[in-house]
């Protein structure tokens, strides 16, 4: 502790020490004292800061469901080209597993999977998934 630095030093590394303490001390005071002449001006209740979390909560999920449906658009686009360029005639396995995929966006099962598995060319896909 600094008690126990400044009667184990001489005298003038324990000014020093001292000196020191009142000057860390008054630093971390002014800084308490305009933290909370911050908060004061601000004045943001609790209900406007919960509103402020769900707008960027619902922003932020989103955006995330947008890349994930443009991640399976992307997923079918890879794999419905065969070898020589062309497209295979899948569209309706195409268009149900988009469309599953947008009812579930962002809770992914195995209905969805198997949906999407199908669509991608896999035959008779095995999906366990643990619910």
């Amino acid at each position: 502790s600094i008690t126990l630095l400044c009667k184990a030093s001489p005298l003038r590394h324990a000014r020093m020490a001292w000196w020191y303490l009142k000057t860390e001390a008054k630093q971390a005071l002014k800084v308490h004292t305009a933290a909370s002449g911050l908060r004061q001006k601000l004045s943001i209740d609790a209900d406007a800061a919960a509103a402020m979390k769900e707008r960027r909560y619902d922003a932020d999920e989103k955006k995330d469901n947008a890349a994930e449906l443009k991640l399976v658009t992307r997923i079918l686009d890879l794999v419905s080209q065969d070898d020589r360029g062309g497209m295979f005639d899948n569209d309706a396995s195409r268009q149900n597993a988009i469309a599953i995929a947008t009812e579930q966006v962002g809770r992914w099962n195995a209905k969805t999977a198997l949906a999407l598995m199908e669509a991608a060319g896999v035959a008779d896909a095995e999906v366990q998934i643990d619910e």
